[in-house]
C-alpha cells in the first residue's frame, strides 16, 4: 500500500484512472465499429437480394426456357404424330387393296383352306370378267344387286361373297387373278372385246374366266347361289345356298388346266340315274368335260376322253358291244386309255363280267358283303350298310383311312392278277377292302331272304380294285399305260353317300381319277357345303362385341389416356 497525501491508496484505486482513460480512447473506436458493421450488414443484404432476386430471375428463365423446350416439343411430336397417322392411312389404303384385310365375324367371307391352297397353284394370269356394275357387289342393298337377287337377302351375301372372294384369290395368287367389272349399260360395246372367248351371247351377269386361250362360264344368277323350293308351301320361304367357292374354284382350276379332261359315260344299258348324278356332281365341279354316249348306237366316242366311265348298268352289254369297248381300250393296239365300272348289286351281265374278268383279271362276284361288327354300320342300321377301308396306295392320296367309304350292298371284286413287283407288266392295287368281321352272302339268297347264311371269306374281301397293264415300244421306258377300274358298289359313288361328311367317297372318287387320268398333285373341290377355319360369332354375340368396343372400351381407353397425360403435363 502506499501513501499519498496522508491517504492511504491500495493498487485497484490506482488503476482506476487508467482504466477511465482507457474507456475514454477506446470510445471513439466502438462508434467507427459500429457503423463498419453496419455497412457490412447492408452489402450482405444487399448481396443477398442481389442473389435471391438474380435467383428468381433465373429459376424463371429456366422455367421459361424448359416450358418452351416442352413445347417445342410437344408441337414437333404433334406434326410427327399426324404425319404418320396420314402415312399410315397411305399405307394400309394401298396394302388394304393389294392384300384385303378383314375382320369376318360371320365366317362367310373366308376363302377355305382348299380354295386357297388352288389360289397359292396358281401359275398363270387369270383374268375374271364380270359383265355387272361392280356395285352390285360391293352394296348388296343398291339396285344393281337387287336385280340379281330379285329382293332376297341370302342371294346378296352370296355377291358380298364373291367380292371378298375374288379379292382373296388375288392376293393368295399372288396377283395372277385379277377381276373386272363392266357395266354393260354405260359401257356397252366392252363386250366386242370378249366375244371371240365363247360362241354364246354375253348377257348382263355373265361371268368371264379367261387364261391365255382357255375360257369358262359362268352366271351370277345361276352359278353364285341355289334355290330350294322344297319347303316354300310348307314355310313359305325359299331357301338359299352359297356356291361361290365351289364356282370359283372349278373355273379356276379349268381354265389353269392346259385341256380339256373329257370322261364320257357309256350309256345305253339302263344305268342308274342315281349314279350318274353323282358323279357329274363330282367331276364337273372339278374341272372334268362330262359326255354320254350310247354304245347301242354308232356314235363316235370323243378322242379327247381321259377316261369312259359304266355308271351301274341294269342291262347286259352285247357280244359286239363288248367289241366295241375292247376295240376302244385297245386304242389300236396303243392302249394308254383308262375305264371305271360301277356294278349295279342285283343285275345280272354276264358278258360284262366275263370281259373285265378275262382282260383284266377283275372278278365280278355275285357275293354281297355284310358286316357283323355294329361299329362299322351306318346308324347301326342293316348289315349291308357298311363302313369299308380305303387303302393306302397311289390312288387314294387324300382318302385313305380305316372305315372311311360308306360302301353299301357291295358286291366282292376277287383280282386275280398280282400286285404289283419290281418287274411287273400287269398288277392290280385293291382300293377299298372290308375288315375281319365282314362276312359275304349270295345276292341271289340276299334277295328272297331277310336273313341270308352269311360265310367267312379265307383272305381280304375287296370292294374296288384297279388293274393296271404297262406298255413297252422298243425302249426300256412305259410309255403306254391302261388302267380298269371296278368298284363293287353302286352307292359310293350317290349324292348322298357323298355328302356325308364323316365318309370319303367323294375323295375317293376324284383321287382314283386323278391316277387314272395321270393327273399329279390333284386338288380336290369338295361339292359338300363349304368348311373354314375362322372365328364366328353369332348375331347376338356381334352385337355384344360392337356395343362392348364402343361404349366400354374405347370410352375407358380415352379416360385413361387423358389421365396419364394429364398427370404427366400438370408440373410443366
Amino acid at each position: 500500500m502506499e501513501l499519498k497525501g496522508g491517504f492511504c491508496m491500495n493498487n485497484e484505486e490506482k488503476k482506476q484512472p487508467e482504466v477511465a482513460a482507457t474507456a475514454e480512447e477506446t470510445a471513439p473506436q466502438t462508434e467507427e465499429t459500429t457503423v463498419t458493421e453496419t455497412e457490412t450488414e447492408a452489402a450482405a443484404k444487399a448481396s443477398f437480394l442481389k442473389k435471391l432476386f438474380s435467383g428468381k430471375k433465373a429459376r424463371k428463365s429456366a422455367d421459361m426456357q424448359r416450358r418452351l423446350r416442352h413445347g417445342r416439343t410437344a408441337r414437333v411430336l404433334t406434326v410427327v404424330v399426324v404425319a404418320l397417322v396420314i402415312l399410315l392411312n397411305v399405307v394400309f389404303q394401298i396394302v388394304g387393296d393389294r392384300f384385303p384385310l378383314t375382320l369376318d365375324l360371320t365366317g362367310d367371307y373366308t376363302l377355305s383352306d382348299t380354295s386357297i391352297e388352288l389360289a397359292k397353284s396358281v401359275t398363270k394370269p387369270i383374268d375374271i370378267i364380270v359383265f355387272a356394275p361392280e356395285e352390285a357387289f360391293s352394296n348388296t342393298n343398291s339396285a344393281d344387286a337387287q336385280k340379281f337377287t330379285y329382293g332376297f337377302e341370302q342371294p346378296a351375301q352370296a355377291l358380298s361373297e364373291f367380292y371378298n372372294a375374288v379379292k382373296q384369290y388375288k392376293t393368295y395368287s399372288d396377283g395372277k387373278v385379277n377381276v373386272t367389272f363392266i357395266d354393260m349399260n354405260s359401257n356397252p360395246t366392252a363386250v366386242n372385246n370378249y366375244k371371240a372367248y365363247t360362241t354364246d351371247t354375253i348377257e348382263s351377269g355373265d361371268i368371264l374366266f379367261i387364261s391365255g386361250d382357255r375360257c369358262k362360264t359362268a352366271s351370277v344368277s345361276t352359278d353364285l347361289f341355289t334355290a330350294d323350293s322344297s319347303s316354300y308351301y310348307t314355310t313359305g320361304q325359299y331357301s338359299f345356298t352359297s356356291t361361290v367357292e365351289q364356282t370359283l374354284a372349278t373355273k379356276i382350276k379349268s381354265v389353269q388346266d392346259t385341256a380339256d379332261r373329257v370322261l364320257t359315260l357309256f350309256t345305253g344299258h339302263s344305268e342308274d340315274s342315281a349314279v350318274m348324278q353323282g358323279l357329274q356332281q363330282v367331276y364337273n365341279l372339278n374341272g372334268y368335260d362330262l359326255e354320254e354316249i350310247d354304245l347301242t348306237k354308232s356314235a363316235e366316242i370323243n378322242e379327247s376322253t381321259v377316261c369312259a366311265v359304266i355308271p351301274a348298268p341294269t342291262v347286259d352289254y352285247s357280244k359286239d358291244e363288248i367289241e366295241r369297248l375292247r376295240s376302244w381300250l385297245s386304242n389300236d393296239g396303243k392302249e394308254g386309255r383308262n375305264l371305271l365300272v360301277f356294278t349295279h348289286p342285283t343285275a345280272s351281265l354276264p358278258n360284262l363280267y366275263e370281259f373285265l374278268e378275262v382282260e383284266y383279271g377283275l372278278e365280278v362276284t355275285d357275293n354281297l358283303v355284310v358286316e357283323t361288327d355294329a361299329n362299322r354300320l351306318y346308324a347301326y342300321t342293316s348289315s349291308f350298310a357298311t363302313y369299308a377301308d380305303i387303302a393306302s396306295t397311289d390312288f387314294t392320296k387324300n382318302s385313305a383311312g380305316s372305315a372311311k367309304a360308306m360302301a353299301w350292298y357291295t358286291r366282292q371284286i376277287i383280282p386275280h392278277w398280282e400286285a404289283k413287283t419290281d418287274t411287273s407288266t400287269q398288277y392290280s392295287v385293291n382300293l377299298v377292302t372290308f375288315a375281319d368281321t365282314a362276312r359275304l352272302v349270295s345276292a341271289d339268297e340276299a334277295a328272297q331272304s331277310q336273313n341270308p347264311t352269311q360265310t367267312a371269306y379265307d383272305g381280304t374281301i375287296v370292294g374296288m380294285a384297279v388293274a393296271v397293264k404297262e406298255g413297252y415300244q422298243n425302249t426300256l421306258e412305259v410309255n403306254t399305260v391302261t388302267r380298269v377300274a371296278v368298284c363293287g358298289s353302286a352307292y359310293i359313288p350317290t349324292p348322298n353317300f357323298i355328302s356325308v361328311k364323316t365318309a370319303e367317297n367323294e375323295n375317293l372318287l376324284l383321287d382314283s381319277m386323278s391316277t387314272l387320268t395321270g393327273v399329279v398333285n390333284a386338288i380336290n373341290i369338295s361339292s359338300k357345303p363349304i368348311e373354314t377355319t375362322t372365328v364366328t360369332f353369332s348375331a347376338t354375340a356381334r352385337t355384344l362385341v360392337g356395343l362392348i368396343l364402343l361404349t366400354v372400351v374405347l370410352p375407358i381407353g380415352l379416360i385413361v389416356t387423358g389421365i396419364v397425360v394429364f398427370l404427366k403435363r400438370r408440373h410443366l
